[in-house]
């Protein structure tokens, strides 16, 4: 029973992650114009949780030329359900940044990412900013001011590997 609560604490935690981070915004960063970067396509982990059997992954696909499609794949009761997401990448000065949104629609939640052959890794934009945005343009003049400050990000970055 121990052990099963703690997995489950564990898998919430991931998935709040990579998909619940604390600043939501009802605009992206930018247009979805970017090139797909294959380095990112694959099944990933969070690498604190790679050991587990039943770790929650994300399924990283091409959608289209400028979006992916990510699939979250969370096991519970026996299963995995899945929750589908569409996201994009945004360039802010020399960081990238990505774009997340449900399928269905609604508000993107914003990461800075950094790529890399061996994995990725996630800084969510803090709960601390409490500004709303109507343009992609001033969120992005936003983050391009203050995102060198201390309280930009959380202080949490988590990384995924590929599986």
């Amino acid at each position: 029973m121990k052990n099963t609560f703690l997995r489950l604490t564990l898998l919430t935690g991931v998935a709040f992650v990579f998909t619940a981070c604390p600043y939501m915004s009802s605009v992206p960063i930018s247009e979805a114009n970017e090139p797909l970067n294959e380095a990112i396509f694959g099944k990933w982990v969070a690498a604190s949780d790679a050991e587990y059997d039943h770790p929650t992954f994300y399924a990283i696909s091409e959608k289209d030329a400028n979006h992916y499609e990510v699939v979250e794949n969370q096991h519970y009761d026996k299963k995995y359900n899945k929750v589908e997401y569409v996201m994009h990448t945004s360039t802010v000065g020399d960081k990238t940044f990505i774009n997340v949104q449900e399928a269905a629609g609604g508000d993107y939640h914003i990461h800075m990412v950094d790529i890399r052959t061996d994995g990725f890794t996630l800084w969510e934009m803090s709960d601390n900013i409490d500004e709303k945005f109507n343009s992609s343009a001033e969120l992005k003049t936003f983050i391009e001011k203050h995102m060198g400050l201390s309280f930009f990000f959380t202080k949490d970055e988590k990384r995924y590997i590929k599986k």
